[in-house]
């Protein structure tokens, strides 16, 4: 892509969710810099990890920093664990809510199950359909060929699912602020002894889903001017699709940037991960305040 004489990018896979792109900066010829927004070595379900390109050194590199302070999980050994989990609840008779975002995680959360539960009634509802019709449509075969089958159709279906005495299984939006469709399943299921709760890869330490997924049972929750109490259960797994704290720094490595700059992370986290690697040329990033290279 060319902006002008001068500047143009090079777009490299990101392997974070389909569609996904990193990209090289190239500045009068010259490649001078690295951004790599939300980045993923590892092949998923869904999407294929990026590319580990190496070059002699550029100016600069700006990195995704979400997991900067964790190993980046082995997504086989995440996916045996959600598996076990929901297994032990269906056995149960238990019912299963997936809260996750529409594009990726639902995806990926719903390759696993139909892999695992092929017999189980399972559902999809919310923006995840119409994101899940786009995957089914771009990887060809890749995905879920006949997921319009597994669609929540409208709101007396969903009722109908949630009264329902066979447990089942739904992935819905949910955007960690109980956003969308995901409300519905919230309200009938929070105080059910016979609902389990699933989220999948990082949430917002401010944002209303982690307060919930780190409660206590019994703990009081107030949606849409009704409090609750939460007597179903929950699950959270590192279901991540950010890279990790070591594959910052094989990144580092492979680029050799004069500065590597963290951004979109948390500030205390970035500065345990400067503190950790002094002299390395690492930086954290801040708003309106320019970097000298």
């Amino acid at each position: 892509t060319t902006l002008s004489d001068n500047l143009s990018f090079i777009p490299v896979r990101a392997g974070h969710i389909l569609g996904a792109v990193s990209y090289f900066i190239i500045y009068k010829g010259e490649v001078i810099g690295f951004f790599s927004g939300d980045i993923s070595y590892d092949d998923q379900k869904t999407a294929r990890g990026a590319p580990k390109i190496a070059l002699d050194g550029i100016r600069f590199a700006v990195t995704d920093s979400t997991r900067l302070t964790e190993k980046t999980p082995s997504y086989d050994a995440t996916d045996r664990e959600i598996v076990k989990r929901v297994r032990e609840a269906i056995y149960r008779g238990t019912s299963v809510r997936f809260l996750v975002f529409a594009i990726g995680r639902a995806q990926e959360a719903w390759e696993i199950m139909r892999e695992a539960f092929p017999s189980v009634p399972r559902l999809i509802d919310g923006a995840a359909r119409d994101i899940s019709n786009l995957y089914r449509n771009r990887l060809n075969g890749g995905f879920d060929p006949s997921i319009e089958r597994h669609f929540v159709r409208d709101h007396a279906h969903r009722q109908i699912i949630s009264s329902s005495d066979t447990p089942n299984i739904v992935v819905v939006p949910s955007a960690m602020q109980f956003g969308g469709n995901s409300r519905h399943y919230l309200k009938q299921g929070i105080e059910r002894d016979d609902v389990l709760f699933v989220s999948l890869g990082w949430i917002d330490p401010c944002s209303p889903e982690y307060a919930f997924f780190e409660s206590d049972y019994g703990d009081a929750f107030r949606v849409e001017g009704i409090t609750y109490s939460r007597l179903c259960d929950v699950a959270r797994f590192n279901r991540t699709a950010h890279c990790g704290g070591d594959d910052v720094l094989a990144m580092r490595e492979r680029l050799k940037p004069d500065k590597m700059i963290l951004v979109h992370g948390d500030d205390e986290k970035m500065d345990e991960f400067l503190a950790a690697h002094p002299d390395k040329g690492f930086v954290k990033g801040k708003n309106f305040e320019r970097i000298p290279l």
